[in-house]
């Protein structure tokens, strides 16, 4: 289960708008932190083109199997945002590269790095634009792999590792666990509340 307020400091970290999927809901903390978000952006009256307008979810526990079709990803999306099943992290990328623009997965970052699957992104007109690495969850198995969110974003061309290497940025997310499903640091002006 991803810690709620990880998946809030993920959501708001990116600039996500238009339609969002998250083909793995699991409890929800993405799929509830997007919803959030596309609430919170338009009492502020964020303008349509820079804010989410709609999400959608998959669950295989709940009959919407996202590397099938369902209703919950019938079309195309502007981001597809979620923790996947790691065990199947290929077929995820490249189910999500025919449905989105951008597509961050959170994962340990070697995931991103095998020859297949940059070959795979780089075949499907991705490339890896970034990761925001941040420290382990409490309640979740470590292994001696950073954890990250990889963010593939579409119509960037990569031939090289070279260039992977150019485009890709690395940045700490100030997240901590607590313990209690995590609480999320940020500097006093950023006017979110996340809660814990």
């Amino acid at each position: 289960m991803t810690p709620p307020a990880l998946a809030r400091a993920l959501v708001e970290h990116f600039p996500l708008s238009g339609r969002c999927l998250d083909p793995c809901r699991g409890s929800g903390a993405f799929f509830d932190a997007m919803k959030a978000r596309a609430k919170r952006q338009k009492k502020l009256g964020v303008p349509d083109e820079d804010r989410i307008a709609s999400v959608d979810w998959c669950e295989l526990g709940e009959g919407r199997d996202f590397l099938a079709d369902n209703p919950g990803n019938r079309g195309e999306f502007s981001w597809i945002v979620t923790n996947p099943p790691w065990s199947q992290i290929a077929a995820f990328m490249e189910r999500a590269f025919t449905m989105a623009d951008n597509v961050v997965f959170l994962a340990t970052i070697n995931h991103a790095f095998t020859s297949m699957r940059r070959r795979l992104a780089a075949q499907s007109g991705f490339s890896l634009v970034g990761i925001v690495e941040f420290d382990w969850p409490k309640k979740w198995a470590k292994s001696g792999f950073q954890l990250g969110a990889m963010h593939y974003a579409k119509r960037r061309k990569v031939e090289a590792w070279e260039t992977v290497v150019e485009l890709c940025h690395i940045r700490p997310l100030d997240w901590k666990d607590d313990g209690q499903g995590g609480r999320l640091a940020l500097p006093a002006d950023a006017g979110l509340d996340l809660g814990a």
